[in-house]
């Protein structure tokens, strides 16, 4: 999970810096959720959860992005190994196995074990 933050501060000037703006309050609210919603993501992905802070000059950044990929090609190669990651995998994989049967099924072809 990789989640991208900033002061409030800066989302609001952002924010008056675009052609189409959005209320004040909006923003705040928004601003809000997303800082909430980033305390529950980094509980459950743990140490494949990656946030940054997207306040910093543009050389910082790069580095950031740089760091960021590298951990992007681990990611890419292996499944992550905390138990809600686990138990959504398996959940997908059996909601995978019943629409291919239900397809099958509804095409008229023998399933392949």
């Amino acid at each position: 999970m990789i989640t991208l933050q900033q002061r409030h501060y800066n989302a609001q000037k952002r924010n008056d810096l675009r052609s189409r703006k959005l209320p004040p309050e909006i923003v705040k609210g928004d601003w809000d959720a997303a800082q909430k919603n980033a305390k529950k993501y980094k509980s459950i992905f743990g140490k494949d959860f990656v946030e940054i802070k997207n306040d910093d000059d543009l050389a910082s950044l790069d580095k950031k992005a740089n760091s960021l990929y590298s951990k992007l090609l681990g990611w890419s190669t292996s499944f992550p190994k905390n138990k809600l990651a686990l138990q959504w995998k398996e959940a997908e994989l059996i909601a995978k196995q019943g629409y291919a049967a239900q397809r099958s099924k509804t095409l008229g072809l023998k399933e392949h074990k």
